[in-house]
């Protein structure tokens, strides 16, 4: 993949190589006055950027519950692993009737984390379990691939209502180990309650705040309120907002 971008922009590739041998030295103190590096050329980080993974996704597959009938919109979580921006493209091929991905052209900042979009639509889907994959490519040609699945399931909520404040509830990875990433879309202010509720119905956390209208993003490191670590097992999230109410099961997974 490599050797073919290099034939098609061998120039950007030249760049791209230089900034990989940069981004594998050793700093050294007093260097950065002595050469451009600052520091020691290692050789075998360089190369280590050069063939393992630049573009990461939290986990390999990211999976969403939805109701029948249901729409939703989740966001994926992209990082570049690199202390350099990074060029990249995103894509699915053979995108199946039930998810919606606008391809993305664009550049991840060094050590930049980024989210990319997916409209989910279980309108006349049966129950089940739906897969695609989300592949990415750098500049270089690395490839990097998520497998997409949703899983369509009534104990997942309910169908869309019109003008309802909360919509696209999705929580991933899903099963969890140690971090859990919640996001979900608020229409209108509105005051804001999450809980996070055990399969026994035992409150493990929640808070409350005036929100204003927006996209959100939370995160649960797997602990109560107390701070203890919670053990293995379903969790139900809960966001109520204008007395409407949404839910979602997730699997912390034993470690």
């Amino acid at each position: 993949a490599f050797m073919h971008a290099y034939q098609e922009s061998p120039g950007e590739m030249a760049v791209f190589v230089k900034k990989l041998l940069l981004d594998g030295v050793d700093p050294l103190n007093g260097f950065d006055t002595l050469c451009t590096s600052g520091g020691r050329l290692n050789a075998h980080g360089a190369l280590r950027r050069m063939v393992g993974p630049r573009l990461w996704f939290p986990s390999d597959t990211f999976s969403a519950g939805i109701a029948p009938g249901a729409s939703a919109t989740a966001f994926v979580m992209l990082e570049n692993l690199l202390g350099f921006s990074l060029p990249y493209s995103s894509n699915i091929a053979s995108m199946p009737g039930w998810i919606s991905h606008v391809a993305v052209d664009d550049t991840l900042a060094g050590d930049g984390k980024d989210s990319l979009r997916l409209d989910l639509d279980a309108t006349g889907m049966q129950e089940g379990k739906y897969y695609c994959k989300l592949e990415v490519t750098d500049i270089a040609g690395m490839k990097n691939e998520l497998t997409i699945e949703m899983i369509v399931d009534p104990s997942f909520g309910v169908p869309d209502v019109k003008d309802r404040p909360v919509s696209g509830l999705v929580a991933y990875p899903n099963p969890f180990d140690t971090e859990l990433h919640i996001t979900f879309d608020l229409s209108e202010p509105s005051s804001l309650e999450i809980e996070i509720f055990s399969l026994s119905g035992r409150v493990v956390s929640s808070f409350r705040e005036q929100a204003g209208r927006g996209r959100f993003i939370l995160e649960w490191d797997g602990r109560d309120a107390a701070g203890r670590s919670q053990p293995p097992g379903i969790y139900i999230i809960s966001i109520t907002a204008k007395g409407y109410r949404e839910a979602i099961r997730v699997v912390r997974a034993a470690r």
